[in-house]
């Protein structure tokens, strides 16, 4: 059984789109996710938030695929941390076919995610031991 559910803005974005298109069910208090009871549900954007609240955004800017607008990078965002780290965050300019762009989009987000729950984590002098 799953120990451990981590996302970034999984709370205001991707648990609700699991919901609508599978019906997920998902709840934060307490924790469930997909009928588990024994989930921890940790959301890195939520935590970015909290430790550290005056992280500085990017000077860069990012073109929006959904908007078609070019918008300011936001201080918590994936995006913001690939930027830190000297990496970059796949861009997916059409999302109605599922193509291999998407799944490296996944890696990638997975591989930046762990590293921004790693600072995170040692942000409040915490381990992985710690959140199970």
């Amino acid at each position: 059984k799953m120990k451990l559910h981590v996302t970034h803005n999984g709370i205001n974005y991707d648990y609700w789109l699991m919901q609508k298109l599978y019906g997920v069910k998902w709840s934060v208090r307490p924790d469930i996710f997909m009928s588990n009871k024994d989930v921890k549900i940790i959301d890195t954007y939520i935590l970015s938030q909290i430790v550290d609240p005056d992280r500085k955004a990017p000077d860069q800017k990012a073109y929006n695929t959904v908007t078609g607008k070019v918008q300011p990078i936001g201080p918590h965002s994936v995006e913001s941390y690939a930027i830190e780290y000297g990496d970059n965050k796949v861009v997916i300019n059409d999302w109605r076919y599922f193509n291999q762009y998407i799944i490296d989009r996944c890696e990638k987000d997975v591989y930046l995610q762990k590293k921004i729950l790693i600072k995170q984590l040692k942000k409040m002098d915490k381990t992985w031991e710690d959140l199970l």
